[in-house]
C-alpha cells in the first residue's frame, strides 16, 4: 500500500471546524452516508495555483490518503508530473485530476478506485460552489 504513509501522516487535514473558515466546501459520501468527504477550498495568493485546500474525512485509510493527496496537488505542491494551469475566473471542474493520475501518484488498486472518485467528486462541488458565488 503506497498510499500508507500519506494516511499515517496526512497534511492537509481540517484541524478542527473553526479553520474552515474562509473556505467553499465540496462534500461526498456513500449512498447510505457511512462513508464521507468534505473537501474545502479557498483562494490563496501563498500557493503556486492560488488555492489552498484543507479535507475532513470519515471512512477508510484510503480515502484519507486520497484527500490528503488532492489537497496537495489542489495547493500546486505535488508532483510536476500533475501540475496544471488553473483559470484565474474561480472554479473549474478540470481542476480535478483524472482517476488514472490518482491511480499512478498513488498506486491505488483497482478496489481502492472508489475512493478516489468520492474525492473527484468531493473537488467538483467546491469549484461548482466557488463558481456559483
Amino acid at each position: 500500500m503506497p498510499w500508507r504513509p500519506r494516511f499515517l501522516t496526512p497534511r492537509y487535514a481540517l484541524a478542527s471546524e473553526a479553520n474552515e473558515a474562509g473556505f467553499t466546501v465540496g462534500r461526498a459520501s456513500t449512498p447510505a452516508g457511512d462513508t464521507r468527504v468534505a473537501l474545502f477550498v479557498a483562494a490563496s495568493s501563498d500557493a503556486p495555483t492560488g488555492w489552498s485546500a484543507r479535507f475532513a474525512v470519515f471512512g477508510p485509510p484510503v480515502l484519507i490518503a486520497c484527500a490528503d493527496w488532492v489537497c496537495e496537488y489542489l495547493s500546486g505542491s505535488a508532483n510536476a508530473r500533475c501540475s496544471m494551469a488553473f483559470g484565474s475566473g474561480g472554479g473549474d471542474a478540470a481542476a480535478c485530476p483524472s482517476i488514472m493520475v490518482f491511480e499512478r501518484e498513488l498506486n491505488l488498486a483497482a478496489a481502492d478506485r472508489f475512493a478516489a472518485i468520492m474525492v473527484q467528486d468531493a473537488v467538483v462541488n467546491a469549484m461548482n460552489a466557488i463558481d456559483r458565488h
